[in-house]
């Protein structure tokens, strides 16, 4: 099982630190207009938040 990392913020300063996190294997969560800019294979919130809870590995607040 892939580890799961949430990227919020400005996704004009996301980019290198969603490279970074793809790099060292995490699958990334992002908000679904940051996921749709940055194209990093990245899952959009809005696909799981109503599925119930979901623990991350990692957090990032750009």
């Amino acid at each position: 099982m892939n580890k799961k990392a949430l990227l919020l913020g400005n996704k004009y300063q996301s980019i290198e630190v969603a490279e970074q996190l793809i790099e060292e294997g995490y699958d990334l969560y992002a908000e679904s207009t940051t996921a749709l800019f940055l194209n990093q294979n990245m899952i959009p919130t809005s696909s799981f938040f109503n599925k119930g809870f979901f623990q991350f590995d990692y957090v990032v607040q750009v």
